[in-house]
């Protein structure tokens, strides 16, 4: 708006709406709105909002721009969590049907490769280690 040569205002929409029932208007339509907004400003005269900077709109995109990339990292992390969690799974998995086709029953499966996934995080607290492949062997 300032680029275009127009004043701008920035107002808290409750002054607004305050300002719209001490008028005694409590209808809101888009009609309405514009025709209490344009009497607000007329009545309170409320402060013009300079222009920002060009120092200000680079700090503001640099800002964004920050904001989006720790948004991704977050989601890049949590992407990798979960394909270490999908390795993990898949192990396990794989280890309960190799012992059940060797015979075991399946209560006697279930429970080793509980035992096994306990161990393997037992470990990596331990070692204070995130997932590794070497535990695939194990």
């Amino acid at each position: 708006m300032h680029e275009a040569g127009h004043n701008v205002c920035v107002v808290n929409p409750r002054q607004i709406r305050d300002f719209a029932r001490a008028a005694g208007q409590l209808a809101k339509t888009d009609d309405i709105d514009a025709r209490i907004i344009a009497l607000f400003a007329d009545r309170m005269q409320p402060r013009c909002t300079p222009p920002i900077t060009v120092s200000q709109r680079e700090m503001r995109d640099f800002t964004a721009r920050r904001r989006q990339v720790n948004k991704l990292i977050v989601q890049e992390e949590n992407r990798l969590a979960s394909t270490a969690d999908t390795t993990l799974q898949n192990m396990i998995k794989a280890f309960y049907q190799r012992l059940f086709q060797l015979g075991k029953p399946k209560m006697v499966a279930t429970i080793a490769a509980k035992r096994k996934l306990i161990t393997i995080l037992n470990v990596m607290i331990r070692e204070q280690e995130s997932w590794n492949e070497n535990y695939n062997q194990a």
